[in-house]
């Protein structure tokens, strides 16, 4: 679908969502137990109170209507969670609001250590303006015997309610995983996000989704100058292209894309074209998108790479970065199948921010130039699995990780991965990595022993050099063997300015590199321990 930028609003038709949805309001009596007041009504705009914003619900007969409507193509794999009620209120209120909670199922087709354990995952979303304190309500259609909220260094403390209800506070935005009974095998992410971004609803190019509404977008063409408007409440299934240059672009809302109508592919060209924002098919591997934003989405099941339109390393010897400028903000992500990287920020002067990535693959990789990633909470899966992965696609000067919490490693090869594997030279400087929390970490096998950090260059590849790799506040949950190994250092050039300042393993602070069981070869000198 072609989008006429410049010339008119542009309004997606839909399946829209009956105006009323019946739910009910609940408020806790004088001895803290549950009782249902009355009978509310609830439109398709959003219940907003003193800074408290909760989305329409959308009902099993809305999306029943859409599938019905849409045979050859209904919604899949994102249903309403039969597992978790979530209500929250401002903690100055006696009355609590549900939020909707969806699920999605593990559905992918990987096999082995590429497919994640987990059975499903439920999320839900609501907004508020930090500072205003909000209680938050579970209920599980099974008894409650625990609650672990992650990130646990933020700690965030639940109380039992009753047999089935678990309670806690934030008076920040938050982004949590929440383990109950002690089952990570189904988790509840609860999203607490900052407010909706501004929505450009009248911009020359817009093209609006309502709230309340579902709707299919398979391989939507996104010119430059378009303004996707995607509110809280809205649901868009498909996939979106996003040609080579495509600059001044803007995806806004806190509604969700999902891809599972969209197949999984490890070879061929449907690896590009399925993508979350993909690249146009006559420039798959080198694209490039400028001065693109995305914020406030929740993006599931992805197909494949999520932003594989950013990649465009491109010119002599792939040195040439033709994305840039680009934002990634306030963005929630839940996938499934292998090779979901959920975050290419190729190219130069790029920024990730206040994000939650629960994908398969590498979280970030190829060549980026002056760019920044903090305030990330990931749980990663195998296939790959590392924080940053930085190879042969071109060179790669100051990127700054801070702030990143781990929340948990499936089947993950090593946290920090730079290798050579295409007979190219490359140079890697000044990359820091600072305020790391991992807080779980699986070695289920002697391929994948989830190591820390490793460089190297296989026999007969490339080469690079590295220069001011700087690692400050990294807490790692344990310490691997001496035979496993924390890391490799094998590279066929110089390694200089490689320093770690307060590195731990399992509560112990490492002085060498050799006692962090991190070998190296004569190619690595001068790091520096404090």
């Amino acid at each position: 679908m072609k989008i006429n930028t410049f010339k008119k609003v542009f309004y997606v038709t839909t399946i829209l969502v009956a105006v009323f949805t019946s739910c009910e309001k609940f408020e806790e009596n004088e001895g803290g137990e549950v009782e249902k007041i009355s009978s509310v009504e609830k439109s398709a705009v959003l219940a907003s109170a003193g800074g408290l914003t909760v989305p329409p619900i959308i009902s099993q007969t809305t999306i029943n209507n859409f599938n019905t409507a849409n045979s050859s193509n209904p919604l899949k794999h994102l249903t309403i969670s039969n597992d978790y009620r979530v209500e929250v209120k401002l903690s100055t209120s006696n009355v609590y609001q549900e939020v909707q909670v969806f699920k999605t199922d593990n559905y992918a087709i990987a096999k082995g250590s590429d497919r994640r354990p987990q059975n499903s995952a439920s999320f839900a979303n609501f907004s508020f303006t930090s500072g205003n304190t909000i209680d938050i309500r579970v209920t599980g259609i099974q008894p409650l015997t625990g609650c672990v909220i992650r990130p646990r260094r933020l700690g965030i403390t639940s109380t039992k309610v009753n047999t089935y209800q678990y309670s806690f506070r934030i008076n920040t935005n938050q982004k949590l995983s929440l383990d109950m009974n002690g089952n990570r095998l189904n988790p509840l992410f609860i999203f607490g996000n900052p407010p909706e971004p501004t929505l450009e609803t009248s911009a020359a190019g817009a093209i609006n989704f309502a709230p309340g509404t579902i709707t299919n977008v398979d391989h939507m063409v996104i010119n430059s100058g378009a303004r996707i408007n995607i509110p809280a409440g809205a649901i868009v299934q498909g996939n979106f292209v996003l040609p080579k240059g495509a600059n001044n672009v803007k995806f806004l809302g806190h509604g969700i894309i999902t891809s599972g109508n969209l197949n999984f592919s490890s070879t061929g060209d449907i690896k590009w074209d399925n993508s979350t924002f993909a690249p146009d098919p006559g420039h798959r591997a080198w694209n490039g998108v400028n001065n693109v934003s995305w914020e406030g989405l929740t993006i599931v099941n992805a197909a494949q790479w999520v932003f594989a339109c950013t990649y465009g390393n491109e010119g002599t010897n792939n040195e040439t970065h033709s994305s840039h400028h680009n934002t990634f903000r306030d963005l929630k992500q839940v996938h499934w199948n292998p090779e979901t990287d959920p975050m290419w920020f190729d190219g130069d002067y790029n920024t990730v921010n206040d994000c939650f990535f629960f994908a398969n693959d590498d979280v970030t990789s190829h060549g980026s130039n002056n760019c920044t990633l903090t305030n990330l909470v990931i749980w990663q899966g195998g296939n790959g699995g590392h924080l940053l992965l930085l190879d042969n696609w071109s060179s790669s000067n100051t990127i700054t990780y801070d702030n990143i919490d781990l929340i948990g490693q499936d089947n993950v090869m090593e946290t920090v991965l730079l290798k050579a594997t295409q007979p190219l030279n490359r140079t890697f400087n000044n990359i820091t990595i600072k305020n790391l929390f991992v807080e779980e970490r699986t070695a289920p096998s002697s391929y994948w022993k989830n190591r820390f950090f490793s460089l190297y260059a296989p026999t007969g590849t490339g080469k690079y050099s590295v220069s001011n790799f700087l690692f400050n506040n990294i807490r790692l949950p344990n310490q691997n063997s001496a035979a496993d190994g924390e890391g490799i250092l094998a590279p066929a050039l110089s390694v200089t300015g490689l320093k770690f300042t307060n590195l731990y393993m399992g509560g112990t602070k490492m002085m060498s590199l050799s006692g962090a069981h991190i070998s190296k070869n004569g190619n690595v000198t001068g790091e520096v321990f404090q």
